[in-house]
């Protein structure tokens, strides 16, 4: 799902999605595909935060469970590249436990 942006796509908010799973990012394509937005994929925690490095998304879908980093570790990643700034993240998870943790985060 990975995609190389166009003039267009600059114009329209960036959605980052970090997951390991390819069936994740295809869901989430099909259900925004007719939103006004850019979809940007990211397959673990390392090229998520990478992405991030060279563009700020409007906000990042990200996944608790990956097997190079977990969500937690990403969150303080994010925390250091934006660190005097506004990121908004959506946790992604099946696991009640994690939920709070994830709001603590």
């Amino acid at each position: 799902m990975h995609t190389t942006p166009t003039p267009a796509d600059e114009s329209r908010p960036m959605v980052l999605v970090i997951d390991d799973s390819p069936d994740v990012h295809r869901l989430l394509r099909a259900r925004l595909r007719h939103e006004d937005l850019h979809l940007e994929a990211a397959m673990g925690g390392a090229e998520g935060l990478e992405k991030v490095r060279h563009v700020t998304p409007a906000i990042v879908l990200l996944d608790l469970d990956m097997p190079d980093m977990d969500g937690f570790q990403v969150m303080e990643g994010l925390k250091e590249i934006e660190a005097n700034g506004y990121l908004p993240v959506l946790v992604i998870t099946a696991q009640p436990d994690r939920k709070l943790r994830a709001l603590n985060a």
